[in-house]
């Protein structure tokens, strides 16, 4: 399980330091943010997609736990000295 968690932050962490370059760059290619924003659309398109085809529904059974017993407190006053 760690290994996915860890796989999922690189990914999301290599999408930060990527993200802004792309923008930079198409900006100063076509000297507009229009270029940037399609590239944003596209890629968040491209997640919505995934999202909706890749994901698959699960059920999970939950284990019924047994109600705790409480905990009483068994300790008897100190004298005083």
């Amino acid at each position: 399980m760690g290994r996915i968690i860890g796989i999922q932050n690189f990914v999301a962490n290599l999408a930060g330091i990527v993200a802004p370059i792309v923008i930079g760059r198409l900006k100063q290619v076509s000297g507009r943010y229009e270029g940037a924003s399609q590239a944003v659309w596209l890629v968040l398109s491209m997640g919505v997609a995934a999202y909706v085809f890749l994901v698959r529904e699960k059920h999970v059974q939950w284990e019924v736990e047994s109600t705790p017993t409480p905990v009483t407190n068994s300790s008897k006053a100190l004298p005083d000295e």
